[in-house]
């Protein structure tokens, strides 16, 4: 089964990209030796990234800026292509994230990791595969 890229599929960017999601996690799990020689080109499409943002954009966390002072309301077209440049020309570089420790309720606390708004974008695509 071939893997298309957003641009091989006109359809809604949602639709596009459950497709292409749903096509990598049945090959992967029908062949879990299969070498994914495409993928990465995928995963720097604005397409991508646009529908990543989306995803996580309405989480409680967006809200929090994280260590580079952004919050979910400094992300917006431009930022996101300039996310896709880097990372297509693997010039992304993540930034560590901000170790927050949050109070349990046993008394105890629970370390939080804070990270850049753009690494937010990337590995929400990690969770996807």
């Amino acid at each position: 089964m071939e893997t298309y890229t957003p641009e091989d599929n006109p359809v809604p960017l949602k639709a596009s990209v459950e497709k292409i999601q749903q096509q990598v996690g049945e090959l992967a799990q029908r062949d879990p030796r299969h070498c994914f020689k495409r993928l990465y080109r995928v995963l720097c499409d604005e397409a991508w990234l646009t529908e990543a943002w989306k995803r996580i954009r309405s989480h409680k966390g967006s809200k929090t800026a994280g260590v580079d002072g952004q919050t979910r309301d400094n992300v917006d077209e431009t930022l996101i292509k300039r996310l896709a440049d880097k990372l297509r020309k693997e010039e992304y570089q993540p930034t560590p994230v901000r170790r927050m420790y949050i109070p349990k309720t046993n008394g105890k606390k629970r370390p939080l990791g804070i990270p850049m708004v753009p690494s937010y974008c990337t590995s929400i695509q990690a969770a996807w595969g």
